[in-house]
């Protein structure tokens, strides 16, 4: 399959205040018409609009601005169910990052990668993704990364069964985001925490951290979250939520 992504012309540099203005207003345009796409289920139209932001963002030297797009394309491969694609996508991504000094755009490079893995099953693929995720964030101490981070690769500790990593994992996970404020994440993290107590036959400590999830994902306007978790506590832990 051709990589159309790598034939896009490029943009002519601006001389100009206004032809950057433009140009920048253009990517911008571009940029909100392929999400509307993206949210219509319109994904070839919406990958066509991405890649004529390129070059735009290569004429203006905004390496972020393009390591952001990739990353963009990226989620729409994976909603296509196109691993491989997605996966180019998120290493040119990375690529970028790490030749521009982005440790941001890096790790959260990293962890879409440690992602796409996770859920193909291949975990020991996903831990080293996640891990060098980790590392990467560190540096650039980007907290709301850190904290989904830290929460994915507890996931998939508590699913091996290595449940120290995993609840280490969780508490970092939950101290970045009750530092930030971020509700709706810190509901997640303690809702993943309790399954792992649950997991360890800690029911009276799950069910603390359950009322505590909940409670949070309630504030942050998530109710389908906490269907969730009651849904899997009851196939998986024979647990019942009632309140």
């Amino acid at each position: 399959m051709e990589n159309r992504e790598k034939a896009t012309a490029k943009a002519v540099r601006p001389s100009s205040a206004s032809e950057r203005a433009a140009l920048a207003m253009r990517a911008r345009i571009l940029g909100l018409y392929g999400e509307a796409l993206v949210k219509r289920k319109e994904f070839e139209p919406a990958l066509e609009k991405l890649r004529e932001k390129l070059p735009i963002h290569e004429a203006l030297d905004e390496p972020d601005a393009s390591a952001a797009t990739h990353l963009q394309m990226g989620h729409v491969f994976r909603l296509m169910d196109c691993s491989p694609r997605a996966g180019e996508q998120y290493r040119i991504a990375l690529a970028l990052g790490r030749q521009h000094g982005l440790k941001e755009k890096a790790a959260e490079s990293l962890l879409n990668l440690g992602m796409m893995f996770y859920f193909q099953k291949e975990t020991e693929q996903a831990q080293d993704y996640f891990q060098n995720a980790v590392s990467e964030v560190r540096e650039a101490g980007p907290v709301p990364l850190l904290g989904r981070t830290l929460m994915h690769l507890g996931n998939l500790f508590r699913k091996e069964g290595t449940n120290k990593k995993a609840d280490s994992c969780y508490a970092e996970a939950i101290k970045a985001f009750k530092a930030l404020g971020d509700e709706y994440n810190l509901g997640l993290a303690l809702a993943n925490r309790a399954l792992l107590c649950f997991a360890q036959e800690d029911e009276e400590g799950g069910r603390a951290l359950v009322k505590e999830a909940f409670d949070r994902l309630f504030f942050a306007g998530a109710p389908s979250e906490i269907h969730l978790f009651k849904a899997t506590l009851a196939a998986v832990y024979k647990v019942h939520i009632t309140d």
